[in-house]
């Protein structure tokens, strides 16, 4: 175990603000460069934060607000704050569909445009410990849902992913910088620096609302990061078929012939603002 030297609460109430102010700047240097700038807004703790923050200079920005499935319980929340807020929600359908994974842990891939050649990705995983059933989403059926060719059109946008976070997939995404540009399209991580203690100390401050239900309830029925989703035929396997959840029928084991590890690290690798691995 590490020992190490952490904010008493009252430090950390003079610590926020600054952060805060950081970040501010950050994305006001950001907009005054922008022609079509949005926010990439889950309902999620940072992403709430974040979208106080930049609708402080911008109340109408465009928010990309990617549901993956819909679910009325998981995105109660984000349904209440667009409604609440008046959010501009910009419609978006995904480009193109993708399956990775670790060992068995199966995740489904949207990846959306923003223009032709920068994109953005969106995994789509089951809820631990699911027990897929007929109730659950079929992964198939996702990975065939209609995708469409064009960009969205939005050269800055704007992510709430801090330095510190970890993916079940990926492990630790440490960020390069703020701000990174790719093919013209900025994207602008105001809260890098953050840390998950500071995300709660502004969201006090500011009167941010959070999503009580996932975050103090533990309620998996809140938590819009993972779904009740199938992946049964595309996990790894030395069979031929697996017995689908949803009919109890035998179907072909995808699995068996997908490298699905190596179309990780191939997304790893074009990650624009990912630290590499020395």
């Amino acid at each position: 175990m590490t020992f190490g030297a952490i904010a008493t609460t009252e430090e950390r109430r003079v610590e926020t603000p600054v952060l805060i102010n950081a970040a501010l700047l950050v994305i006001h240097q950001a907009l005054a460069v922008a022609t079509s700038p949005a926010v990439a807004w889950s309902a999620g703790k940072d992403s709430q934060v974040m979208l106080r923050l930049v609708r402080h200079f911008k109340k109408d920005i465009q928010v990309l607000h990617l549901r993956g499935f819909d679910h009325p319980q998981k995105h109660h929340f984000g349904d209440v704050m667009v409604d609440a807020l008046g959010l501009n929600i910009m419609p978006a359908q995904p480009y193109a569909m993708d399956v990775v994974a670790k060992g068995d842990h199966v995740e489904l891939v949207e990846e959306y445009r923003l223009y032709p050649d920068v994109a953005v990705y969106l995994p789509l995983e089951p809820e631990p410990d699911h027990r897929p059933g007929p109730e659950s989403h079929c992964a198939i059926e996702k990975i065939n849902q209609p995708t469409s060719p064009e960009p969205l059109g939005i050269d800055t946008l704007f992510v709430g992913s801090r330095n510190d976070d970890a993916d079940p997939l990926h492990g630790a995404m440490p960020l390069e910088a703020d701000v990174v540009e790719s093919h013209g399209v900025r994207i602008v991580y105001p809260l890098r620096s953050w840390t998950e203690a500071d995300i709660w100390a502004a969201s006090q401050l500011l009167s941010i609302p959070q999503n009580q239900a996932r975050y103090e309830g533990k309620d998996m029925s809140a938590n819009a990061d993972y779904f009740d989703l199938c992946v049964e035929c595309l996990k790894p396997t030395d069979a031929d078929t697996v017995i689908c959840p949803k009919t109890g029928e035998p179907v072909y084991a995808i699995g068996r012939h997908l490298s699905l590890e190596e179309r990780r690290q191939d997304w790893r690798d074009i990650f624009v603002n990912i630290k590499k691995e020395q």
